[in-house]
């Protein structure tokens, strides 16, 4: 986990859930997804087995067992189980992880008790199930995850998915602090390419970088130097956009000089003429990457998009020569 997102989301020390606790939840949890799997290889599966199993219960998005998993130093339980029903939007998941909104219903306290259950279970390295499908569906699909981080100004967790619980090699002990570390360790390490979109937003904030769009739902996690014409998913690399001006962006309307440091229309468009309403970036509270900057101002003002045509256009010159 990169070091601007490790206190995002810290609970203190819990203390009075015992060493030998957290072993026998983690040996639990491990059990469940290897019973689901013997049974359903595929891990789809009857809503009637995920509940017998214990996996998720109840009608609120986040289940948590508090008849097993409270006590006194955590109150609220650890989470065991999420829903996820598909309404998420394009950005928040993908089969690597999954970007999960925090509960938001009418009943508040509910929520916060949720939350702290779920910020549980990311201080303790416990694994969770994911539980997706539309609730008429006649199955469920569960996936093992862990809660990588949170991100408490913009209300979610970042979940990875895994195949297996991550076992605890010989020599650490569950629910020493150590033990959280290298297990949070691992789960950074694996593949999770909902990782830049939720690490972007926790760099600059839930806010549209060139107008006052707050509107979570509808903000992005965009590349400033893709992938595909040689860019990373260093956070750096990229910028919070509204889905219009990262489309405005892409399409060639704005660039950013990265000298001025000013937003810049394309000749013939005014920036008040597509929204653009903060055109200094020295308001934003980081800095993007310069090269990324660099890299997209000599484009000029070509779509983005023209950067693979014109690889793709060289790449079957050569073949044909």
């Amino acid at each position: 986990m990169s070091s601007d997102l490790r206190h995002l989301g810290q609970l203190p020390a819990l203390a009075g859930t015992s060493k030998e606790a957290v072993a026998a939840e983690f040996a639990w949890r491990a059990s469940a997804w290897n019973e689901l799997l013997a049974n359903f290889p595929t891990a789809v599966a009857p809503a009637a087995i995920i509940r017998s199993l214990g996996l998720y219960r109840g009608y609120r998005g986040v289940w948590v067992d508090k008849k097993r998993t409270a006590s006194t130093r955590a109150p609220s339980g650890i989470t065991i189980g999420v829903r996820h029903d598909g309404s998420s939007y394009a950005d928040r998941l993908s089969e690597t992880g999954l970007i999960y909104k925090f509960p938001e219903t009418e009943m508040p306290g509910y929520d916060d008790m949720e939350v702290e259950a779920t910020r549980t279970a990311m201080r303790l390295g416990l694994p969770i199930f994911v539980v997706s499908g539309h609730k008429d569906a006649p199955t469920r699909d569960v996936r093992l995850a862990y809660v990588e981080a949170c991100n408490t100004e913009a209300h979610e967790f970042l979940l990875s998915f895994v195949d297996a619980p991550i076992v605890m090699p010989a020599g650490r002990v569950w629910g020493d602090s150590s033990a959280a570390t290298w297990i949070s360790e691992r789960i950074a390490s694996r593949a999770n390419d909902r990782r830049f979109a939720f690490e972007v937003i926790a760099r600059y904030g839930p806010n549209c970088a060139v107008c006052a769009m707050t509107e979570r739902a509808i903000l992005h996690s965009a590349h400033l130097r893709p992938r595909f014409a040689g860019g990373t998913d260093d956070p750096a690399n990229g910028l919070v956009l509204c889905a219009n001006h990262h489309l405005a962006m892409d399409a060639g309307l704005w660039r950013i000089d990265p000298d001025a440091q000013r937003v810049v229309a394309r000749p013939g468009i005014q920036l008040e003429r597509i929204g653009v309403t903060r055109s200094v970036i020295s308001q934003l509270r980081a800095r993007p990457s310069v090269e990324s900057l660099e890299w997209l101002w000599e484009l000029d003002f070509k779509p983005v998009i023209s950067v693979l045509r014109m690889r793709r256009s060289r790449a079957q010159g050569s073949t044909s020569g």
